[in-house]
Order: C-alpha cells, then sequence, then structure tokens
C-alpha cells in the first residue's frame, strides 16, 4: 500500500492529482496529512464571494448576510473547512455543520472562540512560546485581547528577506474593493522579538497533525 510520500512536492504541497479519490489521512503521515490540507488551500484561496468557492467555505452562510446588508466576518470559517475537508468532525474546537448529523451544528459567534477555548481544551492548541513557528496548515491565532482584534488564518510559509521576516497565510474574513467578503493568501510581517504579526499578538497555534480524523478526505474540488 502507497504512504503517498511521493505526492508530496514543492513546499510539502501535496499533488491532489497522484492521490485517489477517497483517503483515510489517518493512514499517512503528517507530512502528507498537512500536504493535503495545503492543496486544498491552493485550490481555493483566492476567491470572491460570490463564487461557488467561497460558499462551500463558509456554507453559504456569507452569501445571505451579504443579500440581507449584514456585516459578517469570515476568517473563521476557513480553518473549518479545512479540518472538515481533511476528515475532522471534531465539535470540541470545530464549528461546522458536520455532514453526517444532518443537523445545524454551527453556532452563531463561536468561529474562532471553539478554535481557541476548545482546542486548548482538547490539548490540540498550543499557546504561543517565544521562537514557536507553526506547521503547514497549522491554525494561527492572532488577537490583542478585544475580540474586534481576534483573527484566526492557515498557515502557508515563512519568508526571511533583508526587511524582516513574514508570515504567509490563507486567509477568510478578507475585504476586497467592493467592500465584499472574500479569501485571500496574505504576508505579515513578524515583529523583531518574533511575538506580533502586524501589530496583533500571536496567541497560539491548533497543530492538525494531532486533531482526530473521523471521516476520510474525498479528493475534489468544487468549481469556480
Amino acid at each position: 500500500m502507497s504512504n503517498y510520500e511521493e505526492a508530496i512536492g514543492t513546499f510539502g504541497v501535496a499533488d491532489l492529482g497522484a492521490l485517489p479519490a477517497v483517503l483515510d489521512l489517518n493512514t499517512v503521515s503528517v507530512r502528507v496529512r498537512r500536504g493535503v490540507a495545503a492543496a486544498l488551500l491552493n485550490q481555493y484561496v483566492p476567491c470572491p464571494l460570490e463564487s461557488k468557492k467561497f460558499k462551500e467555505i463558509t456554507q453559504g452562510r456569507a452569501q445571505v448576510a451579504d443579500k440581507q446588508g449584514v456585516y459578517f466576518s469570515t476568517c473563521g470559517f476557513l480553518p473549518n473547512w479545512a479540518m472538515n475537508r481533511i476528515g475532522c468532525r471534531d465539535l470540541r474546537f470545530m464549528n461546522w455543520d458536520i455532514p453526517e448529523t444532518a443537523k445545524d451544528d454551527w453556532i452563531v459567534a463561536q468561529n474562532v472562540s471553539k478554535i481557541y477555548n476548545g482546542g486548548l481544551k482538547a490539548g490540540v492548541f498550543k499557546p504561543f512560546k517565544k521562537g514557536m513557528e507553526p506547521g503547514l496548515g497549522d491554525i494561527v491565532f492572532i488577537s490583542n485581547g478585544p475580540s474586534l482584534t481576534e483573527h484566526v488564518l492557515v498557515h502557508k510559509a515563512i519568508h526571511v528577506r533583508g526587511d524582516g521576516t513574514y508570515w504567509i497565510g490563507w486567509d477568510a474574513g478578507r475585504v476586497d474593493k467592493r467592500g465584499k467578503q472574500c479569501a485571500e493568501i496574505v504576508e505579515r510581517k513578524l515583529s523583531d522579538d518574533g511575538s506580533v504579526l502586524d501589530g496583533r499578538k500571536i496567541v497560539g497555534f491548533l497543530d492538525i497533525g494531532e486533531i482526530p480524523l473521523t471521516a476520510s478526505f474525498e479528493n475534489w474540488v468544487v468549481s469556480e
């Protein structure tokens, strides 16, 4: 049986074309698990509000809110979507309508708090200490305390340049030139002491290498 290590290419990203239609990610290495998550995120981000991809990421809620003229931040949907797509169904730290339950599992205003508070209780959220770096696909939580400063992103890469170190992330909750919610790839400069990203403190990371997977990864990508 293949362990699919050969499917991992540049920057640790999996080649989805080299993977089967259905794959239990419990049977492969954490490296492959991370590579699959990264490949999915690369296929979906960036995407605008009206796209089928953004509809999948937000379970249609962003489009409904937009039509109603209601402000609706979407940053927490992307990491919850990513966890669901690789096979996690753990509502201790996920806020998502789980497909198998056919119930309304999603709770208003809990996208970020469940990742942080639930992740701490489940032992999969790692409080930040200086020198720590997230792994590919880990969920990074940044905040200065008040809820309006809270943000979660999915970690993509670290780039070191002449003017400093930058963390690159897949982000939802972005606002495009039209004032609409969208998902984008974003880079943020790390402070000299390594504890702040673009003015917000790094609270910690949810480690996707440690989350329980109880469903298989289904290898498909929705059309635009």
